[in-house]
């Protein structure tokens, strides 16, 4: 399985932010929901190895096999 780049994760993070809101990403991966507004508003150009591993499977769990999002 190869990894993609941190652009196209964050657009499809984006996408799910604006549809599930902040609070739920938030709750789903752990962190505070100033911290997913500094990723979706870019603040956050690389975020750290733990932050997007959790990005990626926020992403990759609401990814249906067709690689579209719920």
């Amino acid at each position: 399985m190869s990894k993609k780049n941190w652009g196209e994760v964050r657009k499809e993070f984006e996408t799910l932010v604006f549809k599930g809101g902040v609070e739920e990403a938030s709750r789903a991966i752990h962190v505070h929901r100033s911290t997913i507004y500094r990723l979706i508003n870019r603040q956050t150009r690389k975020p750290s190895g733990p932050l997007r591993t959790a990005v990626e499977k926020f992403v990759a769990d609401a990814t249906t096999e067709n690689n579209n999002i719920d």
